[in-house]
């Protein structure tokens, strides 16, 4: 019997075998033997029967699951020697030697890269599977131990009262766990739908690798999905009626009475109130955010009708005509129609302001463009007034399609006006849901606007006002009737129009809450309705105390939720003494710090042996292949941000599956190559609900297996009166003292220096 069917049968007779051995359904050749093996591991930890078993593998695949008979002989079939892990590892090694021989014949043929490496991983698979092991026996170690008596230390220091409970500083072997509780960031309820390139996506979907979009409607990468469990959540409303839902822990960036951006929590916003009021009992808001810029989808295909056409139909197009017919006073808009169609625009009678469209060249007895003949593709917008609405592929079409979709309509139902030296925009309908599209169009343009409801007359009509400086209003028109109304306004406005004023705020329950991070540098996105919303410190410093505190040190960080140019922005911050807030716009930055922040970069650059990389090497394979080319003669530390956004290559493992392989394959770097391994990870939620906010070990958020295979945890807490002070609890240490070093941290600058004070007293 070969290697697979002796395994699989004494794993049909063991349950605890896919449990206590690495095994994959890949590894095993015989299409048989390979569902079998993906049936008992989707059964893992429950100690199965063969029936089961069979029930699994019919879910696979119905037609070859074979009888329960056939698996109940293959059971009987089982040697029971006891050899489980050598028959695993002879099966991984042939399948390591299938893949290989298909590895070099690609990398023979196409002597690329990526095939280069692709072969290189497998030869360093293959060399760990088949690494001799030690018999046990004490010679070699006692050799080592005498010899390291005599050897000066090898500890790496950093910052004293940390080295301190360290035995002198960090040594090779280790695998040191720093966890912190999570930094605020932006939460929304994930039933809540946001724009993105692809249009509405509910924000419990977001994957790392999708795309939203900024605070200027360009595309921006989720770099980090964080789900946060069920959290008291508020409705906040801006002026012009757009509303949203998120966390109290949600960052919003505000403006201030200077015209500057500052970070500023829900919760914050909810204690000081929306409002100010002045010495004369005039209420002032307290709090606007930037309004979005217009945002760039991604359609798939261009509008094959002019979507000025379109926008005019909408507008005044008549639906119960057969001939296209377009009623109005203004000659400009059937003029324009008439082009946009290559035929004669022709007023029907001097009795009415009906207008069709006569064909140049008459086609089959038909001398008028007929409304079936161009629209009909989209029926939506052949229908009563108060029914019309505006075909969904045009609400994430490019922004040039919308602004000319916008500019029919508006040059139709709109109206441009002046009152008082004021300019006035508005636009007008009974259909309910187109005017809540126009409204979405606007704000997708990033035109702010109000809606109000008219009850007055027979029908319902919704009326559309449109906030912006003169120029931009100007744009929503072609006709030059109402175009230059406004382009004769000379008034001068004192409102801002690049901003939206927060107006109310309410508690609105408990939800389930997710948080993202995304790439770009002000952390900003679009939420629903385009609202503008926003432990890697303590790492960086440990390893700038590495570089500049001792000699042949080698350090690579793993970033997962930042750029290579973002993390090195903290560490010039820190070196330079530069605000990190004025490195978020560059041009805030005078010649002379630009000239320091440059010449910074420079040294660190040169000087330390230092790598950074990104998202792209978040797989754990990536993460172990970088590091083992990395080893040499210096002494060796990797930092790995955060533990929760390391993926592993089988997909069906849950989350606590994957936490424990990461930290049993990066603790067996650690003790195989003899360096250190900072892997950083999140503390729960519910250290907020102590009193003391002190966390404790049983906080470590992803699973036990954090603390279980860390030589060392620190678990990182700000005191909650002064949040510059910062406790780095060593709440775990197998070779020294537990306790807490005491220090200050910094955050303009991105720097923790000690606090002598608390650590003296």
């Amino acid at each position: 019997m070969n290697n697979e069917l002796s395994l699989v049968a004494e794993m049909l007779n063991n349950p605890s075998i896919i449990t206590s051995i690495d095994i994959d359904s890949e590894w095993f050749e015989s299409p048989q033997q390979k569902m079998i093996v993906e049936a008992l591991t989707r059964l893992r930890g429950v100690n199965y029967t063969t029936e089961q078993v069979y029930r699994e593998m019919r879910s696979i695949d119905l037609f070859s699951a074979g009888t329960v008979d056939d698996l109940e002989t293959l059971k009987g079939l089982a040697p029971q020697l006891g050899i489980e892990r050598e028959l695993a590892r002879q099966i991984h090694n042939a399948y390591l030697d299938r893949k290989l021989h298909t590895a070099s014949t690609n990398y023979a043929q196409t002597l690329s890269k990526t095939d280069g490496d692709k072969l290189q991983r497998l030869l360093e698979e293959k060399r760990e599977i088949n690494h001799i092991k030690s018999d046990g026996r004490l010679d070699v170690a006692f050799a080592e131990f005498c010899d390291s008596l005599d050897r000066p230390s090898n500890a790496m220091t950093t910052n004293k009262p940390l080295d301190d409970f360290l035995g002198g500083g960090i040594t090779g072997g280790k695998l040191i766990v720093l966890a912190g509780r999570p930094a605020t960031g932006k939460g929304h309820p994930n039933w809540l739908e946001i724009p993105t390139p692809k249009g509405k996506v509910r924000f419990g979907d977001l994957k790392p690798n999708d795309y939203v979009f900024d605070q200027h409607g360009k595309p921006t990468k989720v770099v980090g999905v964080y789900p946060r469990g069920t959290l008291k959540t508020f409705e906040v409303t801006l002026k012009d009626g757009r509303k949203t839902i998120v966390d109290e822990d949600h960052i919003w960036s505000v403006y201030t009475s200077k015209g500057n951006l500052k970070e500023i929590t829900t919760k914050e916003i909810f204690e000081t109130g929306t409002h100010r009021v002045d010495v004369n009992g005039k209420k002032h808001a307290r709090y606007s955010i930037p309004l979005n810029g217009p945002v760039e989808y991604n359609p798939q295909n261009e509008s094959a009708i002019d979507p000025y056409l379109i926008g005019v139909y909408l507008g005044d197009g008549c639906s119960s005509e057969r001939p296209l017919t377009i009623s109005g006073c203004d000659e400009f808009v059937f003029i324009k129609i008439a082009e946009i169609t290559n035929t004669k625009p022709k007023k029907l009678s001097s009795k009415n302001y009906s207008w069709v469209f006569e064909l140049k060249e008459h086609k089959k007895n038909k001398k008028y463009l007929q409304t079936k003949d161009v629209f009909s593709n989209i029926p939506e917008i052949v229908r009563y007034s108060h029914l019309k609405e505006i075909p969904e592929y045009l609400m994430t079409s490019s922004i040039s399609e919308r602004l000319e979709l916008l500019r029919g309509l508006f040059d139709t139902d709109g109206s441009a006006y002046i009152s008082k030296n004021s300019p006035y925009v508005k636009y007008s309908t009974t259909s309910r849901k187109m005017a809540y599209q126009v409204r979405e169009l606007l704000f997708s343009i990033g035109y702010e606007n109000k809606i109000r409801k008219d009850e007055r007359g027979k029908n319902i009509c919704y009326e559309i006002s449109v906030l912006a400086e003169v120029s931009k209003l100007s744009e929503l028109f072609k006709t030059p009737t109402k175009k230059n109304v406004l382009l004769e306004c000379d008034h001068k406005f004192r409102k801002k129009f690049n901003r939206s004023i927060i107006s109310e705020i309410r508690e609105v329950g408990y939800e389930e809450v997710t948080c993202i991070s995304v790439e770009n540098k002000d952390q900003l996105y679009l939420c629903n309705d385009f609202i503008v919303t926003h432990n890697t410190a303590f790492a960086l410093n440990i390893m700038y105390e590495l570089f500049t505190k001792n000699n042949d040190v080698a350090c690579d960080f793993f970033t997962f939720e930042m750029g290579q140019n973002e993390l090195m922005t903290r560490l010039v911050s820190k070196v330079t003494n530069i605000n990190s807030l004025l490195f978020v716009g560059k041009d805030k930055l005078s010649p002379d710090n630009k000239v320091k922040a440059r010449e910074a970069y420079e040294a660190m650059k040169r000087s330390f042996d230092m790598r950074v990389f990104t998202s792209e090497y978040s797989n754990l394979n990536d993460i172990k292949y970088a590091i083992k080319k990395r080893i040499g003669d210096k002494r060796y530390v990797a930092f790995v941000d955060y533990a929760g956004l390391i993926t592993v290559n089988d997909a069906r493992k849950n989350e606590r599956q994957v936490m424990n392989e990461v930290t049993r394959e990066l603790k067996k770097l650690t003790t195989d190559y003899g360096i250190t391994i900072i892997l950083l990870a999140q503390l729960s939620r519910a250290v907020e609900q102590r009193q003391d906010k002190r966390p404790m070990l049983s906080d470590l958020k992803e699973s036990g297996s954090l603390e279980q295979d860390a030589n060392v945890t620190l678990l990182l807490s700000a005191d909650e009166k002064d949040s510059r002070k910062i406790r780095c609890d060593v709440a775990k240490n197998r070779e020294g003292m537990t306790g807490i070093a005491p220090f200050i941290f910094d955050k303009k600058h991105m720097d923790f220096s000690i606090d002598f004070d608390e650590w003296r007293g």
